[in-house]
């Protein structure tokens, strides 16, 4: 059995560079499926999650290309040429069912499998299902699989029951190539949102309003492939300043944004801890004893 052994008592001191968020890296990957040609990203992290949607892409046809070294991972989805992934792919990874819509609006077909082999139920799969239904597309159950099918998807005024990061990021994709415009309302605000609606504008697509309530998109008739360092991981850099104060210690987290994580900082500081807004990054001071504080998290 796997274990980690800690032996604690001492204060940390150092620098320390935060990767690309893998959350706003996963959608991005899906992405590059929108564009024939070679699409690069910057500082992607050697986790789990990238090597398995590296295979996901490869089986639909993908030539990939990761550098271990330098974080580089090139993406060249010129001769995708399947439309299917299969139940072992899909299991693995929950974010798998992100590359329904590009395919969808790219090749006009997606069969991809349920989580389990599950039907249409109650699942959080249907916020995707109704806005690919808003598209005009074809939404079938078959076998454990969803089939997709559309000629021409046509955009849609789209209102999500509940801001749900993954749906979306997958009604974003398919609203980009969509004849006409799409509105989507009450979508997610995360930071990560934001950057794949820059990820996307870079690819050519006419999106706004990323960040608020409401993304508004014109569709357009095609996409190009792009080069692209999405922004440091939010989740990481969090676990970086927590450890800092924790053991007392002075940490600079390279690349962070501060501005992402105002609502633990602001109760890191409550509890008598330093930390400093610098220009590349923030600075973690600890204390010898820290203040109780009240925590509530948000919905």
């Amino acid at each position: 059995m796997d274990r980690f052994v800690i032996e604690g008592g001492k204060r940390l001191e150092g620098e320390i560079e935060v990767y690309g968020a893998k959350n706003a890296i996963l959608p991005m990957m899906a992405g590059s499926i929108l564009a024939k040609g070679k699409t690069i990203i910057h500082n992607v992290p050697d986790i789990s999650d990238v090597s398995i949607f590296l295979g996901i892409l490869e089986h639909l046809g993908a030539d990939c290309i990761y550098d271990k070294e330098t974080k580089k991972l090139e993406l060249d989805t010129t001769n995708i040429n399947k439309t299917d992934v299969p139940y072992e792919l899909v299991c693995q990874i929950r974010a798998s069912f992100l590359v329904s819509a590009p395919l969808l609006a790219r090749l006009g077909r997606a069969k991809i499998s349920f989580p389990g082999g599950c039907s249409l139920g109650t699942r959080n799969i249907d916020f995707h299902i109704k806005g690919f239904k808003m598209f005009s597309a074809d939404v079938n159950g078959e076998g454990g699989y969803i089939i997709l099918r559309a000629d021409r998807l046509r955009g849609a005024d789209i209102y999500l029951d509940y801001p749900t990061h993954t749906g979306t990021e997958n009604i974003m994709m398919a609203g980009v190539l969509a004849e006409g415009k799409t509105i989507i309302e009450n979508c997610a605000m995360e930071p990560e949102i934001v950057d794949f609606a820059k990820f996307l504008r870079k690819m050519g697509a006419k999106i706004g309003g990323e960040g608020t309530g409401t993304i508004t998109i014109d569709g357009v008739d095609s996409l190009k492939p792009c080069e692209y360092w999405p922004i440091p991981d939010r989740i990481e850099t969090g676990t970086f300043i927590m450890a800092g104060a924790i053991a007392n210690g002075g940490v600079f987290v390279k690349n962070a944004i501060y501005e992402h994580l105002k609502g633990p900082i602001a109760k890191l500081r409550d509890m008598g801890i330093s930390i400093e807004k610098k220009d590349s990054g923030i600075l973690v001071v600890g204390q010898d004893r820290l203040t109780s504080t009240n925590v509530i998290t948000g919905p």
